[in-house]
């Protein structure tokens, strides 16, 4: 795993975190909600599952990857084959 990609996971849950806790803070503005920040909580809540679902999938493009290689390998083209 290389810096850049620690760079991207990170970046890309900081950037889903902050994008929901946006969008719940600008619909608990609108809404009028100043005691309870109701929208704020569930846009957090959103965006932490989002961010740690972008954070999987780019953990994993490497191992889809290398399962695709092995399944060309092993299709049943071998040298040795009458």
């Amino acid at each position: 795993m290389g810096p850049m990609l620690v760079v991207r996971v990170g970046f890309e849950l900081l950037v889903a975190i902050f994008l929901g806790a946006l969008a719940g803070f600008w619909l608990d503005r609108e809404t009028g909600r100043v005691l309870f920040p109701l929208f704020s909580l569930a846009g957090f809540l959103l965006g932490s599952a989002g961010g740690m679902l972008l954070v999987y999938r780019t953990m994993n493009i490497p191992d889809a990857r290398k399962s695709k290689e092995e399944a060309g390998r092993s299709s049943g083209h071998d040298e040795k084959s009458p």
